[in-house]
């Protein structure tokens, strides 16, 4: 039996149809001409392979319609998770830039001898979020060429930069073994090395600090780039059934930052 039940039904129709036709010629035989088994043979025949007919019809109607819901839903399924990827990455990527730049410009305020001790570490870490294959490949399949080309490296490249921070806080923390870094009552930063380590504190600190606002850059880059990729992605879903798709960043700063999209 075939998805839906129509063919089995216009078979079962059918047979009914033709026996029932049996039954009348049998009924009335008495007034129809001779070789009435010819007859009920023929019309029960043409009423069956009618009903088969429509049967099949609905049948392919019904799959086809069918096959096209699965195919809207497999198609969303993989928009969603492209949107839920892609903002998890422009999320990250907001709060590390936002908190790095928060802390250069107390830096710069409050006159730290190198921006990097300001720097302050982050309790946890980074989820390394990585777009799934299919998600990309069914950008391709859609002839999103130019979003697929967007999204790119994109995942690998927050990566990148979440492991970049990292690696810096481990040495900013390593420069301060060697020297105390000290805030007045008044907020104002000032460092404390002694002599023998005032050369090799200065050297690292000063590479530390041009790496981290050079980070800063990068990371304005990558937020836009996936903040790009995310209202791509947004669009996909409406184009592939969702036309009511909306979303609202609720980070204030990302919110901030974005709110000049369409002119980038």
């Amino acid at each position: 039996m075939l998805r839906g039940g129509h063919l089995a039904l216009g078979i079962t129709v059918g047979v009914l149809g033709t026996i029932l036709v049996f039954f009348l010629l049998e009924m009335f035989s008495s007034i129809l001409p001779s070789g009435n088994e010819y007859w009920a043979a023929l019309i029960g025949a043409l009423s069956g392979g009618a009903f088969s007919m429509l049967a099949l019809t609905l049948e392919h109607q019904h799959n086809r319609a069918e096959i096209e819901r699965l195919e809207r839903l497999k198609n969303l399924t993989h928009a969603y998770s492209l949107f839920e990827h892609l903002g998890e990455i422009v999320s990250n990527v907001g709060f590390l830039r936002n908190h790095i730049n928060i802390c250069l410009e107390d830096a710069t305020n409050r006159g730290v001898p190198f921006p990097i001790f300001a720097v302050l570490p982050i309790a946890g870490t980074f989820e390394r979020t990585r777009v799934p294959h299919e998600a990309k490949s069914f950008l391709i399949s859609q002839g999103q060429s130019e979003l697929y080309n967007l999204i790119g490296n994109l995942d690998l490249q927050a990566s990148g930069e979440f492991d970049a921070f990292e690696r810096s806080q481990l040495d900013r923390a390593r420069v301060l073994e060697l020297a105390k870094l000290l805030r007045n009552k008044a907020g104002d930063w000032a460092i404390e090395v002694s002599p023998e380590n005032e050369e090799e504190v200065s050297g690292r600190a000063f590479f530390l600090s041009e790496q981290i606002e050079r980070q800063s850059k990068q990371l304005e880059a990558l937020l836009k780039q996936s903040l790009k990729a995310l209202h791509g992605a947004v669009s996909v879903i409406r184009s592939s059934g969702n036309s009511e798709f909306g979303f609202a960043i609720k980070d204030e700063y990302i919110q901030e930052f974005g709110k000049n999209i369409e002119e980038w």
